[in-house]
């Protein structure tokens, strides 16, 4: 009997979120919407196929991802931020923004976005569930990057 009162304690803990984690998935959230509609606006300007197929890949993946982040938000009744910014189409113009400076700023906020991810690993201590959903965020990124590198070796 004292085992299963334990493991209710566990149970129960394990549905409720701290406030660092529910700080921790808005943030992501909200720069989850901020990074696509960065990279729908770079994509703009995209020439080179290669480059394209990474961009949309990327987009696709950060897509995904906020769409599960809003669940969880929901599942623990926390109100999401806004989705206010839209993306602008830029005349394209090869000389303002090449694809070598698009690749750069792609790799850059990749490598930005994993540090984040990260840090929200750390700082998930108290359920088990949350952590595996960003444990699982985390190892995407590195794939987007490994091949985001071996693109820019090219």
């Amino acid at each position: 009997m004292v085992f299963s009162t334990i493991k209710n304690r566990q149970d129960k803990k394990q549905q409720e979120i701290n406030v660092r984690e529910a700080f921790t998935l808005w943030d992501m959230l909200r720069t989850k919407y901020l990074a696509i509609d960065h990279a729908k606006t770079l994509g703009t300007n995209v020439h080179d196929a290669d480059l394209k197929v990474i961009l949309v890949s990327v987009i696709h993946g950060l897509e995904k991802d906020t769409g599960e982040i809003e669940k969880l938000l929901k599942k623990f009744s926390i109100m999401s931020p806004d989705r206010t910014r839209r993306t602008v189409n830029f005349p394209p113009n090869t000389k303002v923004c090449p694809d070598e400076f698009i690749a750069n700023q792609l790799s850059i906020f990749l490598e930005t976005n994993l540090l984040n991810v990260m840090k929200a690993f750390r700082t998930s201590v108290t359920h088990d569930a949350l952590r595996n959903f960003i444990k699982k965020i985390i190892l995407k990124r590195i794939d987007q990057l490994d091949t985001m590198i071996h693109y820019l070796k090219l």
